[in-house]
């Protein structure tokens, strides 16, 4: 099953984006100097949401299901995406319209269409993101902290997702797929952590997925890998 859509926009768990600054560390903070990627596609300057889902159920594994990480992958990429100029500024819904939104709607908001939701809080598109899965993946010694993601974008006022691919809303549901991406960090010993460090790569893979999901609207260079070497 799919858990009741994040209670967050383009804010932090408790306020707007211009607080999200102080409280996230971004990997985008460093700038790559290596090849550049480009954005597979262009968001337009449109009043926009972000929500995120998780996946559960039976035989499904997902560190990323809590509020407090969805709302941190939604926060970080609201901000990414400001920052970055993938959306000009005041495009991005905040926290608090989305909140009146699922107070009004209670019980049924997790019930309610993608884009019905969208029009509550006066978005003319949405990017929804779906955790369809993710761990802190044993590998021996090590646990390697994993995320399987699908991100898409539906234009509420034409009815259909528009990223990956046009589909019509009364056939999709908003559901199908999205773009698919695999979110891994790197290895870490379970050796040297411990309850404190499961919880901070929990953390910092929220933050990648946030970090990989905001790329695919705006260019980026990879790390110049060859200037470390020496």
């Amino acid at each position: 099953m799919v858990l009741p859509i994040a209670l967050i926009g383009a804010g932090c768990f408790l306020g707007t984006i211009a607080g999200c600054e102080a409280v996230s560390v971004l990997g985008a903070a460093v700038r790559g100097k290596g090849d550049a990627v480009p954005k597979l596609y262009q968001l337009p300057a449109k009043r926009t949401v972000i929500l995120v889902d998780a996946m559960e159920g039976a035989g499904v594994t997902n560190v990323l299901s809590p509020r407090g990480m969805r709302s941190l992958i939604a926060s970080d990429m609201g901000y990414l995406l400001e920052q970055e100029k993938a959306l000009p500024p005041g495009m991005l819904v905040p926290l608090r319209e989305l909140d009146q939104v699922a107070s009004q709607l209670g019980d049924d908001f997790a019930l309610t269409p993608i884009d019905e939701i969208a029009r509550r809080v006066g978005a003319q598109q949405v990017i929804h993101v779906v955790v369809e899965e993710s761990s802190m993946r044993v590998l021996g010694t090590l646990f390697r902290p994993v995320a399987a993601v699908q991100v898409k974008v539906i234009d509420v006022e034409q009815g259909k997702r528009v990223f990956p691919q046009a589909m019509n809303l009364s056939t999709d549901g908003g559901g199908a797929s999205g773009h698919r991406l695999s979110v891994p960090l790197e290895s870490v010993d379970i050796d040297q952590g411990g309850p404190t460090v499961v919880s901070i790569y929990t953390r910092k893979l929220a933050q990648e997925v946030a970090l990989h999901s905001g790329r695919l609207f705006y260019d980026w260079n990879k790390p110049d890998l060859g200037s470390k070497i020496k």
